[in-house]
């Protein structure tokens, strides 16, 4: 797999929330980041020392946020699917 930082700044990428995860009891679903082509999905569990998860509330927030932040990023309801199936469709 190629290393996350060359996949930031060398393919398209979206915010995903797996529906299918547990949920933190208090703070809610930590999103994902899928790269175009990439198989897989990355959660935003913090980088470093001291960082925590990211966590966007219930499932209902945290896809409204995710799909905010797709727009933001330029992307709309058509280029995530098809972001998000290129990555399905990847191979490991």
């Amino acid at each position: 797999m190629t290393d996350i930082n060359e996949l930031l700044t060398t393919r398209r990428w979206v915010y995903y929330v797996d529906p299918s995860q547990t949920p933190d009891p208090v703070s809610g679903f930590m999103p994902s980041i899928v790269f175009e082509g990439e198989s897989g999905h990355f959660p935003l569990k913090g980088n470093g020392e001291g960082s925590a998860p990211w966590r966007w509330g219930s499932l209902e927030q945290a896809e409204e946020t995710a799909k905010h932040e797709n727009e933001m990023r330029g992307f709309d309801g058509n280029d995530v699917a098809e972001i998000i199936l290129s990555s399905m469709g990847a191979k490991t």
